[in-house]
């Protein structure tokens, strides 16, 4: 099914709670079907444009540099993973993809923290979410 093909009023609804509940410090990651020059993709669909618009609203920053980070049956890459926070984060956050897919279609996403004062390196990896 095509990422516009979906119920738009439905999308609307689960993207503006995910973002009504996360209002503080957070860091939302998710393979959210949306297309999005800001994320890297080639173009914007309607998915990709709410998201950027409840960004907007919600003062959240994309962390994606462009990279793919799901691998189309074609070899392709897309950017169909999306890694968004504040501007406090994004400020010591660097986001990266590796070659590894860990057996999906999607490959490791991974976040390090650049401030001493957080020492942790967060791994996004397969069984942490669905595929």
């Amino acid at each position: 099914m095509a990422p516009d093909a979906l119920d738009a009023s439905t999308t609307e609804e689960q993207y503006s709670l995910l973002f009504q509940i996360f209002n503080r410090d957070v860091i939302i990651l998710g393979d959210l079907n949306a297309y999005s020059t800001m994320f890297g993709a080639s173009m914007t669909n309607c998915r990709g444009r709410l998201l950027e618009e409840l960004m907007d609203e919600h003062n959240l920053v994309a962390l994606n540099i462009g990279s793919g980070t799901y691998i189309r049956r074609t070899g392709e890459f897309s950017h169909l993973d999306i890694a968004m926070t504040n501007i406090n984060i994004a400020c010591i956050a660097n986001w990266s993809v590796t070659n590894d897919t860990l057996g999906s279609d999607h490959l490791n996403q991974s976040i390090n923290f650049i401030d001493e004062r957080v020492k942790t390196t967060t791994d996004i990896t397969q069984s942490q979410y669905k595929t």
